[in-house]
């Protein structure tokens, strides 16, 4: 039954001092829930809110065995007030089913049930404070109708000023799991980590082996790969996580990753005493990356505060790449999970007049996973008059797993799917980065026909360079660049002189250092010294090799054919094949490979990017006049 309390509902926050850095423990593991009869309650409906409103959860006290009791109510929510009364919670949903029944009562005595999934039931049923305390929260899979399009369409948006305007925000990165390190032993170590006086001894003792790696097992939560996280946690003025019963603050946290990643070297030096507890490390650092990203990201994407305001610093086709590795569970997330971190969010229409015609992406779960991703290809194309978007990988995959109005679809070639299975780099750079410019001045010429679009077709302008004659087979390692001798043009890639042709030393780093500046002239004698000295191994050559490496794994090497030229090279795509064209298209700065025309509709697939010895700079485009370029121009549509 429904009851009142005397005291006003709590937010949630840590009870100790600024600059005190403590560990808090709560009671010990969740008890099991009592026997209860949910049955005789109906299913909760939620009613309607204005766009202005927001719902808050007030979370009754109670015994830990009893059911949970909620109330949710609606109230305004102005953008300028500060400080709130309530805490946000921010946790992983997970893939489970929403199996869990809460009763929500409301003001007239009436009491339902809603459903919930097992992850946040689990951290409701830690918040919740004692019987005599109730606590007042923000979360969004109760406070957001998540059936109603509409109202998720005017929530979402909020979300940034939600999570900023709350008293504190609630991490909850769930409870241990069976067969797991003890992972309260990692988030216990945070306190040791950031005792600077302590580091050197927790470096040192064979006891802290297993800390650390408590700690980097803490890492690959699923928490951490979530997309929604980043604003949820860069919004905050105040956060603290929760690990099962046990609290610490977020900065602690924070201080803890950063000089974990910068004292990765000795610890792992220190537990290669231990093999297993060595391989394990490695196992969670490399599964921690999203960790590492979320912090780099918190830290640099807004620039300072002004009253209420937060001032990104983030172009929106940055946000969506740099966070292509979150996750999220609607794929339309990709996009709209960070439209409210982005500084650019406003597009003027009308290149050539640049008039007062603006556009604005703004959520809208109405429409489908495939026109969301159409909506910002275009509005990435148009705001930066470049074709780079093309050769990016940044949409997460449409499945039949997603959610309400997300089926099941094969997407458009040119929309790059993010494949974790796939490792090689990006030729391309980030926005407005790009180390090539193939395209030389010339601006993306791609008009967005609304037809073409509802069939998945763009058309782009650009020109022919040649077509595919032959590729090696996938390259795997180092040894696989020996194997495709008709690269070469002699069997033996070194002249009389004693010099690697530049076709070749040049072309297998891409004509790049790591850092994107142009090739260094000690490359040439590096890979000299490779072929002629197999069996040694300098520090140049390696640093070469190592290079070598990031550019050819996962690719294969081509020739092609022109009317200039014989047998021009290229570094390409596992997936193409001879016959297939290498064009360049206008804006692109990177040339591309387009192949398995269809002659019924005309149109080709995008296969991918590639690397064009001695096209890279615009040199295809010296030279020639407005009308040169004009003859050699062809319109090609991309399905």
């Amino acid at each position: 039954m429904p009851y009142s309390k005397s005291k006003p509902p709590q937010y949630l926050g840590l009870p100790s001092q600024p600059g005190d850095s403590r560990v808090i423990r709560s009671e010990g593991p969740l008890d099991e829930e009592a026997p209860f009869d949910f049955a005789q309650y109906p299913k909760y409906e939620y009613l309607p809110i204005q766009a202005h409103q927001i719902r808050l959860i007030t979370l009754r006290g109670g015994r830990s065995q009893a059911p949970l009791r909620c109330q949710l109510k609606a109230l305004d929510f102005a953008k300028g007030r500060r400080n709130h009364n309530y805490s946000a919670l921010s946790y992983s949903w997970g893939i489970e089913k929403a199996v869990h029944p809460i009763l929500i009562e409301e003001d007239n005595s009436l009491v339902q049930q809603l459903h919930v999934r097992p992850n946040l039931y689990r951290a409701l049923r830690r918040l919740r404070a004692g019987p005599s305390v109730d606590i007042q929260l923000w979360v969004d899979a109760l406070c957001i109708n998540q059936s109603d399009n509409e109202e998720k369409t005017h929530q979402l948006p909020k979300m940034l000023m939600i999570y900023h305007s709350g008293a504190n925000t609630v991490i909850w990165l769930g409870e241990s799991n069976p067969g797991e390190a003890d992972s309260e032993r990692g988030i216990q170590f945070v306190e040791d980590i950031i005792s600077i006086g302590k580091l050197k001894f927790h470096l040192e003792s064979r006891t802290a082996m297993h800390d650390w790696l408590a700690f980097a097992e803490l890492l690959t939560r699923d928490w951490f790969s979530r997309r929604w996280i980043i604003q949820e946690v860069a919004a905050s003025r105040l956060a603290t996580i929760r690990f099962g019963g046990i609290e610490i603050k977020w900065c602690d946290f924070v201080e803890a990753l950063e000089i974990f990643l910068r004292s990765y070297g000795d610890i792992q030096k220190f537990c290669m005493g231990d093999q297993e507890v060595y391989e394990q490390l490695d196992t969670f650092r490399s599964k921690s990356s999203p960790a590492k990203a979320l912090v780099e990201t918190t830290v640099n994407v807004f620039r300072h505060w002004e009253g209420t305001e937060l001032q990104s610093r983030w172009p929106l086709e940055r946000l969506v790449l740099k966070l292509n590795r979150f996750l999220v569970t609607d794929p339309r997330d990709t996009i709209y999970a960070v439209l409210g971190l982005a500084n650019d969010n406003v597009l003027e229409l009308g290149v050539a007049s640049l008039g007062a015609n603006k556009k604005m992406m703004v959520g809208n779960y109405s429409k489908k996973p495939l026109e969301v991703y159409i909506d910002f290809f275009q509005y990435a194309v148009l705001k930066s008059r470049s074709l780079d978007i093309l050769v990016r990988r940044w949409a997460s995959p449409v499945t039949s797993r997603c959610e309400v109005g997300a089926e099941a679809t094969t997407l458009p070639s040119w929309i790059g799917i993010v494949d974790a299975s796939r490792i090689e780099g990006s030729f391309i750079g980030e926005p407005g980065r790009s180390p090539y410019k193939a395209c030389s001045d010339t601006v993306a010429q791609c008009p967005f026909d609304s037809r073409d679009l509802c069939d998945g077709i763009i058309t782009a302008d650009g020109v022919i360079l040649g077509a595919v004659k032959e590729t090696s087979g996938l390259i795997v390692s180092l040894d696989d660049v020996w194997n495709f001798e008709s690269f070469y043009k002699v069997k033996n890639p070194i002249d009389d002189k004693k010099k690697v042709p530049g076709y070749l030393w040049r072309t297998l780093v891409g004509d790049r250092t790591p850092d994107g500046e142009n090739s260094p002239r000690w490359y040439q004698r590096a890979c000299l010294y490779w072929l002629t000295h197999a069996s040694e191994e300098l520090e140049l050559v390696a640093a070469y090799k190592k290079r070598v490496k990031e550019v050819v794994v996962d690719r294969k090497l081509f020739t092609y054919e022109t009317a200039a030229e014989s047998k021009p090279r290229g570094i390409g795509p596992i997936d193409m094949k001879p016959g297939d064209l290498v064009c360049i298209l206008f804006g692109c700065s990177v040339p591309v490979i387009l192949g398995e025309y269809d002659p019924i509709s005309k149109t080709y697939k995008l296969i991918g990017e590639c690397y064009v010895h001695a096209k890279m700079e615009g040199e295809h485009f010296w030279g020639l006049d407005q009308e040169s370029i004009a003859k050699q121009t062809s319109a090609f549509k991309i399905r």
